[in-house]
């Protein structure tokens, strides 16, 4: 489970250099006929340091983009990380419309054997929920790696999905409130900390 492989790694994710990864095959977005990008963010001692995509040179074999992506990671994401935080993508269909490609499943292996860092893997609508619970987040592929990364430090500080409403709402806002909204301005906008 997130939560307590978070809390294992609770050093690591917040103290350390953690990496997260919204991920992609790169395949072809059938609606724009685009090659589909990944999302990273990158935290030092919980802090969002820096963050975007990773756009995977399109080929047809999926192999190739593979090594490509390998080749992607170890060039320009060769640093060393104290946590890999990845969306964890489920093996089966869920229940609605959401089917989930053998390639996506197999890609992740590309991205953990790529980067260094202790493994977290976070459930989609775990991660979703705690997004929307920070505010601020709006579905992309950048976007979603910085909440997931947010999520992880959520969970590695001890937000429990367990607690009240009340509770989870003191919580979020303490954690917003110590990590200055990450200098997100959705999270500040949604949270209202400007000054005005």
């Amino acid at each position: 489970m997130s939560k307590t492989r978070c809390l294992e790694l609770k050093d690591p994710i917040l103290n350390g250099r953690m990496i997260a990864i919204d991920p992609t095959s790169g395949t072809l977005d059938r609606s724009t006929g685009e090659a589909s990008v990944a999302g990273w963010a990158l935290f030092e001692e919980g802090q969002l340091h820096s963050s975007g995509v990773i756009a995977i040179p399109f080929a047809k074999r999926k192999e190739d983009r593979y090594r490509s992506l390998l080749t992607i990671l170890q060039t320009e994401f060769d640093d060393t990380y104290d946590a890999l935080a990845m969306e964890d993508i489920p093996l089966a269909r869920r229940r609605g419309n959401f089917n989930t490609s053998q390639t996506l499943i197999q890609v992740c292996g590309v991205y953990i054997a790529g980067l260094s860092g202790e493994l977290v893997e976070l459930n989609s609508h775990t991660w979703q929920a705690v997004a929307r619970r920070i505010g601020g987040w709006v579905k992309g592929d950048e976007s979603d790696a910085q909440y997931i990364g947010l999520a992880a430090i959520a969970f590695a500080r001890g937000y429990d999905q367990k607690m009240s409403e009340k509770k989870k709402t003191e919580f979020t806002g303490e954690l917003v409130n110590d990590y200055n909204a990450w200098n997100l301005p959705g999270i500040t906008e949604h949270w209202r900390l400007t000054d005005d």
